[in-house]
């Protein structure tokens, strides 16, 4: 029990670490997009994972999602997400979650990614526009 805790705690350091270092560390000054600026399978997104590297999807829906998740065997509930469709690449895998999340034609801050499928190839992303209000933050992207 106790080394499942520490497993807890050293995922969840990780996940704070990867948004710290891509949104907070940096050269370039991030806007935040808001949803007047996403149309549903239209708008591309982009990332750069610690897994896949640099990689792009499309925004296809925004809701609640209920995720399984394999690392803690249960399930989770996500409020106020993005779900985000693979093009010919695949968005994400294991390990790149807390990658910052970017609209690829305004280099707008769109998110930071949660979950991906194993099933479907779909992501999701969390809006970030709660996590910048809530911590009062300003975000940059490394060049």
């Amino acid at each position: 029990m106790k080394h499942d805790s520490c497993r807890k705690i050293h995922t969840f350091m990780e996940f704070i670490f990867r948004f710290l270092f891509f949104f907070l560390v940096g050269d370039i000054l991030l806007q935040t997009a808001d949803e007047s600026e996403l149309d549903l399978m239209v708008t591309r997104v982009t990332k750069q994972g610690r897994t896949t590297g640099h990689t792009t999807g499309v925004y296809s829906e925004f809701g609640i999602y209920e995720v399984y998740d394999d690392y803690l065997q249960k399930e989770n509930i996500y409020f106020h997400c993005y779900k985000i469709d693979d093009e010919d690449d695949i968005f994400c895998k294991d390990g790149d979650s807390g990658s910052g999340v970017l609209i690829e034609e305004t280099n707008k801050a769109f998110g930071l990614l949660i979950a991906n499928s194993k099933i479907s190839p779909e992501s999701l992303v969390c809006d970030i526009q709660e996590i910048v209000k809530l911590f009062e933050l300003d975000l940059y992207r490394w060049v």
